[in-house]
């Protein structure tokens, strides 16, 4: 929604917007919401690797853990990241995906396999200066706020760390070294090989 004003010296004007639902939509009830989210909760954690222990406490702990986890996941096409934490780091972060997905791979190896993808998909291509982008640089932040849309800041992505690339390149060999799966290392070789480049070349 666009609006076009032509104001002249010390004029101003208002604008006021009403925001109201037409009635012909269902809104869910609360407590189905609540059995679905529960449910996709479960399903998530019980597809991966159980750790039950005889402590009751650090059996918490761990369901608790894995319960924040689901609750940062964001599914993006063929990948997926885990936001770096809520509120302000919502999104997606080069070195926070490789860490978390590396430390993920004994419960669920899919979430290095998704966040390997998402971290190729958005790997520098060009020379940017403005978001520090360069040829193979695997990204640091990538943020779709109102002031990164216009242009004010560099978030689209931003490139501006020196560690993403090699973690980038050290998830690719734990994710084979857990789960030997080299046709995903096969599809991602480019972007091996152009991260090895930005770290001898340009780094």
């Amino acid at each position: 929604m666009t609006f076009r004003l032509s104001l002249g010296h010390r004029e101003s004007a208002t604008i006021r917007l009403l925001v109201a639902t037409d009635g012909r939509s269902k809104a869910a009830h609360g407590t189905e919401r609540l059995v679905t989210i529960s449910s996709r909760y479960r399903q998530w954690m019980e597809s991966g690797t159980q750790v039950v222990t005889s402590n009751e406490f650090f059996n918490a702990v761990l369901k608790r853990s894995f319960t924040d986890l689901r609750m940062l996941w964001n599914r993006d096409g063929d990948g997926g990241y885990l936001a770096a934490g809520t509120p302000w780091y919502d999104t997606f972060f080069g070195r926070d995906s490789a860490i978390v997905a590396m430390q993920m791979l004994a419960y669920k190896p899919e979430i290095a396999r998704h966040s390997l993808k998402m971290l190729a998909r958005w790997q520098g291509k060009k020379v940017n200066p403005w978001q520090d982008e360069e040829p193979g640089k695997i990204l640091h932040e990538w943020r779709q706020d109102e002031m990164t849309a216009t242009g004010e800041l560099p978030f689209s992505p931003y490139y501006g760390s020196v560690d993403s690339t090699p973690l980038f390149l050290l998830l690719a060999g734990e994710y084979y070294a857990w789960t030997a799966d080299l046709e995903v290392l096969q599809k991602l070789e480019p972007n091996l090989r152009a991260a090895l480049h930005w770290i001898d070349s340009l780094a």
